[in-house]
C-alpha cells in the first residue's frame, strides 16, 4: 500500500480501518504527507512493513494500533518534534521486539496511554526500548504505557520528568530493573 500526496491524512474510526486492511503487508508513505491519521492503519494485522518520510510531523493515536506481524521498526530518523500524543501508537502490535525511539524529540508530548501496551494479556515480545533521553517534562497522561511488556527485563526512566502528569500506571510486568530517580516527581 502506497499512500501519497500532500498534508495531512484524515482520521478514521477503527473499524473503518480493520477490514479493508488486514491483507496489507507493506506501508509505504511518499514524502508529502505531513500527519497520519488516528487508527488510519490499526488492524493491518500482516503489516510487516512501514517507510515513513521525513515529511511526517505528527501521527494520530492508535495510528499502528493492532498491526501484530510488525517485528522491527527503524524509526529512528521520525521527526516527532510537533507531535502531542503517542497514546496506544504501538497497542496490540505484540511480535514486535525491537523499537529505536531512543532520538525522538518528545518535549511536545502530553499523552503516552498505552504507547506500547497489549491488551492486558502479557503478549508484548518487545525485549528492548530505549526511552532514557525524552524530554517528558509536558507529559499529561502515561496509564499503562508499557503494559503487557513481559518480555522487557530493564527500563531507565532516571531522566523522565513527570511533575506535570496527571494519570500515570507504568504497568511494566516483566521488567526487573527499572531506574528511576524520583527528583523530577
Amino acid at each position: 500500500l502506497t499512500v501519497y500526496g500532500t498534508g495531512d491524512m484524515e482520521d478514521y474510526w477503527w473499524n473503518s480501518t480493520i477490514d479493508a486492511n488486514t491483507n496489507v503487508k507493506k506501508l509505504v508513505i511518499e514524502e508529502g504527507i505531513t500527519s497520519i491519521g488516528s487508527n488510519a492503519f490499526a488492524g493491518c494485522s500482516s503489516l510487516t512493513s512501514i517507510n515513513i518520510p521525513n515529511s511526517v510531523k505528527s501521527i494520530g493515536d492508535e495510528a499502528f494500533s493492532g498491526c501484530s506481524s510488525l517485528t522491527n521498526l527503524d524509526l529512528s530518523s521520525f521527526d516527532t518534534s510537533n507531535v502531542k500524543t503517542m497514546s496506544a501508537m504501538f497497542y496490540n502490535c505484540i511480535d514486535l521486539v525491537s523499537l529505536d525511539v531512543a532520538n525522538w524529540e518528545t518535549e511536545n508530548v502530553q499523552s503516552f496511554n498505552h504507547m506500547f501496551s497489549d491488551d492486558g494479556a502479557g503478549t508484548m515480545k518487545l525485549k528492548n526500548i530505549d526511552v532514557s533521553n525524552w524530554d517528558t517534562s509536558n507529559a499529561q497522561y502515561m496509564n499503562d504505557m508499557f503494559e503487557g511488556c513481559a518480555q522487557l527485563t530493564s527500563l531507565d526512566l532516571s531522566g523522565w520528568n513527570v511533575s506535570k502528569v496527571k494519570d500515570m500506571s507504568l504497568a511494566p510486568e516483566g521488567v526487573r530493573k527499572i531506574e528511576w530517580v524520583q527528583k523530577h516527581m
